[in-house]
C-alpha cells in the first residue's frame, strides 16, 4: 500500500485525456475523495486535496524568440538552466509539467517545443540540431541563469535529441538525463551544420507488437555505426532511465552505455525499472499503458507497456533520482 495510491491508481474517464498533462500548469488540480459503504452506498467520509506543479514565486513566460518556441519557468532566485524535451505535445502546447517542477526546486527551466506548437512543423521527420543549439544559447543568455552550461532532460524522442546535443555540442552541456530512449535518431536523420547522423526507422509495420522499436533492432544499429549517437563525445554526466517492459530500449541502452564505457566514459549510469513501460511520468501520475502517438493516425493507439503499481512506484523513484542528479551536478557548480 502506498500513500499516493488514490492518485496514481486513478483512471481517465471515457473521452478524456489519458495522460496527466494539465492544460494550465499554474492552476492546482483539485481531487475530491468520497468513501462509501459498498453495500448500502452510505457516504462514510469525504476529503479534498490539491496538487500543484508549481511553487509560489515561480513565474511562467511564453517564449517566442527567433525560431524558439516553448515555455520558460523562472524560480524566485537565479539558478542553473535546464531544457526539457518530450516526444509529444499537449493539445498544441509544449508539455510543461517536469519543467515547472524543476523550477520549483530552483532551476531556470525551458520547456522546449520542436513540433506541433504555434508555427512549428505539425510533426517531425528529421531534426535540425541548430534549432536546439539556439535554444541552449537563448537560455544561457538570460540574466537569471547562473551557469555557462545547461542541463538537459529528455523523454523518448526528446531524449534522443538530448543525446545528439551531447554528441555535437557537448561543451555546452553540463549534465543530461534521459528517459525511454533507443539511442538513435528516429524516424529520420539529425543534421548539424555540415554533419549528418543517419536516421533509423520505427518498426510500425514490421513489428506491430513493438511499434516503437527500431526497424532491424539492435543488430541493425550495431552494423551501422553511422546511426549510433556518440554521446560519449561530451564530458557531461549522463543518467538513463528505462522500463524493463519498454520494448527493446533496455537492450539499446546497455549496448550504448557499454560502448561509451569502453571508450573511457565513466560518468554514465543506467537505471532499470522492473514491470515499467515507456511513459515514465511524474510522481502521483497514473500509469499510462495505451495512448496515441504523433506519428500514427489519430484513430490509432500504441501499447506503451508496464504494470500499474510497479510503473507508478518507478515514477517516484525516477523523480527522486533525477532531482538528486541535477542538484549534485548543477546546483553545486558555481559559474
Amino acid at each position: 500500500v502506498h500513500s499516493s495510491g488514490p492518485l496514481w491508481s486513478a483512471r481517465p474517464q471515457k473521452g478524456s485525456m489519458v495522460r496527466l498533462w494539465p492544460h494550465d500548469i499554474m492552476k492546482p488540480l483539485q481531487y475530491n475523495f468520497v468513501l462509501k459503504d459498498k453495500k448500502t452506498g452510505e457516504v462514510l467520509a469525504t476529503e479534498q486535496i490539491s496538487k500543484s506543479f508549481v511553487d509560489d514565486g515561480v513565474r511562467r513566460i511564453t517564449v517566442k524568440t527567433g525560431r524558439i518556441r516553448g515555455t520558460l519557468f523562472l524560480p524566485p532566485k537565479p539558478g542553473p538552466g535546464i531544457i526539457t524535451l518530450y516526444g509529444g505535445v499537449n493539445k498544441g502546447k509544449v508539455p510543461e509539467d517536469r519543467a515547472a517542477m524543476l523550477a520549483s526546486h530552483g532551476f531556470v527551466t525551458l520547456a522546449l517545443a520542436f513540433f506541433g506548437v504555434d508555427d512549428l512543423p505539425e510533426v517531425y521527420s528529421s531534426f535540425d540540431l541548430e534549432y536546439f543549439e539556439e535554444a541552449v544559447d537563448y537560455l544561457l543568455s538570460l540574466p537569471e541563469v547562473t551557469h555557462h552550461q545547461v542541463g538537459l532532460c529528455g523523454s523518448s524522442t526528446g531524449g534522443n535529441i538530448c543525446l545528439t546535443m551531447m554528441m555535437f555540442f557537448g561543451h555546452k552541456i553540463k549534465a543530461c538525463a534521459v528517459f525511454s530512449v533507443p539511442f538513435v535518431s528516429a524516424p529520420g536523420p539529425t543534421i548539424y551544420k555540415e554533419q549528418v547522423l543517419e536516421g533509423s526507422e520505427f518498426a510500425w509495420e514490421s513489428n506491430p507488437e513493438n511499434p516503437l522499436g527500431i526497424k532491424g533492432g539492435l543488430d541493425e544499429i550495431k552494423r551501422n555505426p553511422q546511426k549510433q549517437i556518440l554521446f560519449e563525445k561530451s564530458d557531461a554526466p549522463l543518467l538513463v532511465f528505462v522500463g524493463e517492459e519498454d520494448g527493446n530500449n533496455p537492450d539499446h541502452g546497455k549496448f550504448a552505455i557499454d560502448r561509451a564505457q569502453q571508450s573511457g566514459k565513466s560518468n554514465v549510469k543506467l537505471v532499470e525499472f522492473p514491470e515499467t513501460g515507456h511513459l515514465i511520468d511524474l510522481p502521483h501520475c497514473p500509469h499510462v499503458k495505451e495512448a496515441k502517438h504523433p506519428l500514427i493516425p489519430p484513430s490509432e493507439t500504441i501499447q506503451f507497456g508496464g504494470k500499474a503499481q510497479p510503473h507508478a512506484l518507478a515514477q517516484f523513484q525516477a523523480w527522486d533520482a533525477l532531482l538528486e542528479f541535477f542538484k549534485s551536478n548543477l546546483q553545486s557548480w558555481v559559474k
